[in-house]
């Protein structure tokens, strides 16, 4: 009954099923016409949430919802990724390589704009990168370690992150056998050993 009332609210913008089971390969032209509209909705998505970002932005900052703050950062997300590519398409001669370069390089087109397909494999590998940072950890914490050497290797990663305000040193040197043990440790400043 539930989807009986889903059917009757909502209105079909655009369908491509067909009721035969036979595939047939769409043409190009239809391919075009497709991505097209789907780039139309998008940018109409985009203004959408362009409206109602602008009423969220009225309303008290003690007040917002999760939600709220959610639009918002996915608006100013679409916004700072979208701005070049609308700029781009100002360019006389280079803005008609705009589409080309949207479905080569599509993570750097605003969320509405993307494809369900592209957003799939982008969904996919995030979870496997996620999956061999997870991985890579756990093995991380399965070796063992003698503490005397981590602890010089701690100093040490301390002592890079300082090395922006110390514009004096140039190079930091150490290598490591199989083991884990500490073989040498140079230090140089200025470039000379």
């Amino acid at each position: 009954m539930q989807n009986l009332f889903l059917l009757k609210c909502t209105k079909i913008v655009h369908s491509n099923i067909r009721l035969s089971s036979s595939s047939i390969k769409p043409s190009i032209i239809s391919r075009i016409r497709y991505i097209l509209h789907h780039y139309w909705l998008g940018s109409k998505l985009l203004y959408q949430n362009y409206k109602s970002v602008q009423q969220i932005r009225k309303k008290d900052v003690n007040s917002l919802t999760r939600i709220d703050n959610l639009a918002l950062e996915q608006f100013r997300y679409d916004i700072r990724i979208g701005a070049p590519f609308v700029l781009l398409f100002a360019i006389p001669v280079i803005g008609y390589s705009a589409p080309v370069i949207a479905l080569i390089a599509p993570k750097y087109l605003p969320s509405t704009l993307i494809m369900p397909k592209q957003k799939a494999k982008f969904l996919k590998d995030d979870a496997h990168a996620s999956s061999l940072i997870i991985d890579s950890l756990y093995e991380f914490g399965q070796k063992q370690y003698i503490y005397e050497n981590i602890h010089g290797i701690i100093s040490i990663m301390q002592f890079i992150n300082q090395e922006t305000k110390v514009e004096i040193i140039r190079q930091l040197r150490y290598q490591m056998t199989i083991d884990g043990s500490l073989i040498s440790y140079q230090l140089t400043a200025n470039g000379n050993e």
